[in-house]
């Protein structure tokens, strides 16, 4: 861990302040966090009862809760208001009624509340306006059944309220002021699919991690639903070479046989912007093995690991969403702001995914 903390140490020596900030406050919590299983973490942050936070915590979260989310002191937000109302993003959040009062509480006081509008998606017997209740339950191998319920209701209720639906979990983090800059460049009115990009099991397609989020045009919805829910054409994949009932790939694989093109999410320089980890495994070099072998694009560590423009992150505690949320919209730097596109150049690599390299593992008979 000693090396880890010095190589966060050298990457970030050119870096702002801020960024120096969030490594150093990053690597203590997985310090704390790894050398006491968690438990020094819950009393560092006031702890985190089973039914919900402690009192240090909920009076935080109950203040954030009564804030306007895309308000902040000392900030000119003129543009990303703008983009709030020309690329409507709707959020669809996976949780469990076991989870309500701690990860899906700590996502709604944070980011939640800066899509258009969202919803949680979960078995409960809450009746809440932010809630599609579904008939599964809460069961891993469920969450593909639970995805396509919301995706049915958004298409069946909610059309013409949104551009893009967002998929995400309720242990992933979203900073959708960089998500709606990046979709703000692509066509809402034409099949996109896009995300943080597996290349695995479906041929010159792949699938976005389910994890990180992935975000549809309210066309590819359209197309998905007509095409390949309502038809019966996206049975499941019942194959040796998955262990369980895949949420993200059947999604993937359902897109693919409507015939919905996959989207770049990534910068001009070929770094991420959705991440299926937190943001010190990317920082500090310590990414799963898989990862390397799954990726359309290997993952990059250490400085340049990740966008400036990066929109999320998973397995994100609550706590650690509490803090990521203060430290990017309640500490600023004076005098930095960012540039937006210089000479017109774009910041994102705006083009289909094609032409991929075959995956290591491939399921035959997919369309």
């Amino acid at each position: 861990m000693l090396i880890k903390l010095l190589g966060c140490r050298r990457s970030l020596r050119s870096a702002s302040t801020l960024a120096g900030l969030i490594c150093a406050l990053l690597v203590l919590l997985y310090t704390l966090d790894k050398a006491t299983s968690g438990r020094y973490i819950r009393i560092a942050f006031g702890g985190v009862k089973e039914t919900g936070f402690s009192r240090p915590v909920e009076e935080y979260v109950s203040h954030l809760l009564k804030t306007d989310p895309r308000t902040a002191e000392f900030v000119d937000t003129s543009e990303a208001d703008a983009l709030f109302d020309k690329v409507r993003i709707l959020c669809l959040i996976l949780t469990t009624e076991a989870n309500l009062h701690t990860r899906a509480r700590a996502v709604n006081a944070t980011w939640a509340r800066r899509c258009n509008s969202h919803y949680f998606v979960l078995q409960t017997r809450y009746e809440k306006d932010d809630v599609i209740m579904t008939p599964y339950n809460d069961t891993r191998n469920n969450l593909i059944y639970k995805v396509r319920h919301a995706m049915i209701h958004a298409y069946t209720n909610l059309m013409g309220t949104f551009d893009w639906v967002l998929k995400a979990d309720d242990d992933t983090y979203v900073i959708l002021e960089n998500l709606r800059f990046l979709l703000s460049n692509y066509d809402k009115d034409k099949p996109g699919y896009l995300g943080y990009h597996f290349n695995m099991y479906v041929e010159n397609h792949g699938y976005m991690s389910g994890g990180a989020g992935y975000v549809m045009s309210v066309a590819a919805l359209r197309q998905m639903v007509d095409s390949g829910l309502n038809n019966y054409a996206c049975a499941l994949t019942k194959t040796y070479l998955i262990a369980e009932v895949s949420e993200d790939f059947e999604i993937g694989k359902c897109l693919k046989i409507a015939g919905v093109p996959i989207l770049s999410s990534m910068d001009v320089l070929g770094r991420e912007t959705f991440h299926p980890y937190p943001f010190e495994q990317y920082l500090l070099d310590f990414l799963p093995e898989y990862l390397y072998d799954w990726s359309n694009t290997r993952p990059q560590r250490g400085y340049n690991c990740c966008s400036p423009f990066s929109i999320s992150f998973h397995y994100m505690k609550p706590e650690t969403m509490l803090m990521m949320d203060h430290l990017l919209y309640r500490i600023h730097i004076h005098g930095r702001n960012t540039a937006g596109n210089p000479a017109g150049k774009s910041i994102f690599r705006l083009e289909r995914v094609e032409n991929m390299r075959k995956p290591k593992v491939v399921i035959d008979k997919i369309a």
